[in-house]
């Protein structure tokens, strides 16, 4: 077998792996996810190839608790910014998931006022649901016919 040919075999695996994690992702919910509260220290923006994250930071560690791009439509972070002041206590549950993989926040609240809501996260892991399998299968097919189109015919020369 060639190395084009594992290749291919290695992608399209990953590619359905992915496809099927999704497909499988559970819901958000207190009883399956880490609370962690603190005293908010700072919020830093990332824009990674025009997705938007962001990075929480509590005074009482110098972990970032990462909010993913996947979710940043469910954040508040203007009204965040503007209300919530450093020093200030803030609870948020966290994501468990794979290991090494960062977890990422999945509930975000400070006096009382949700800036990031489990509702909203599982509205998208149900939208992913059923695009993301799509999705890889689609780009799996893709890749495909793509290295069927580009194979040498056998008798031809090099």
């Amino acid at each position: 077998m060639d190395l084009k040919k594992i290749a291919l075999i290695i992608f399209v695996t990953i590619m359905l792996g992915f496809g099927i994690s999704a497909l499988f992702a559970s819901y958000v919910s207190p009883q399956n996810s880490t609370y962690v509260s603190g005293h908010f220290r700072s919020l830093r923006k990332d824009v990674a190839k025009g997705d938007v994250s962001y990075a929480l930071y509590l005074t009482e560690s110098n972990d970032d608790y990462r909010i993913s791009a996947e979710w940043a439509h469910c954040f508040l972070a203007e009204s965040f910014g503007d209300a919530v002041q450093p020093g200030q206590p803030v609870q948020l549950y966290l994501r468990r998931s794979m290991p090494f993989v960062v977890p990422m926040v999945a509930d975000l609240s400070s006096g009382g006022v949700n800036y990031l809501g489990m509702d909203c996260v599982n509205d998208t892991i149900e939208e992913d649901r059923y695009k993301m399998p799509l999705m890889m299968l689609g780009i799996s097919i893709f890749a495909i016919v793509l290295y069927t189109l580009r194979k040498k015919p056998k008798g031809a020369k090099k």
